[in-house]
């Protein structure tokens, strides 16, 4: 499996799409990890991180695109 170096999201979903079966699975597993970035930390579970406007738009884009199987609540 190929690790990245750092901890940063763009690292961990390198890390998910490379190690991950076929794309849709993996971008289907991205959604929901960009979405508890802030939604755990609505929820008190994590402390709140900045996410970029860019990050936001490209959620929006996979949400739109029906990557919604695993979103949480």
């Amino acid at each position: 499996m190929r690790r990245s170096s750092g901890n940063s999201i763009r690292s961990r979903t390198t890390d998910v799409l490379l190690t991950s079966g076929p794309r849709s699975v993996a971008t289907t597993s991205v959604s929901p990890s960009m979405q508890r970035l802030w939604v755990y930390a609505e929820k008190g579970f994590a402390v709140p991180v900045e996410v970029p406007a860019a990050v936001h738009d490209a959620y929006d884009r996979l949400v739109d695109a029906g990557f919604t199987s695993r979103l949480v609540a």
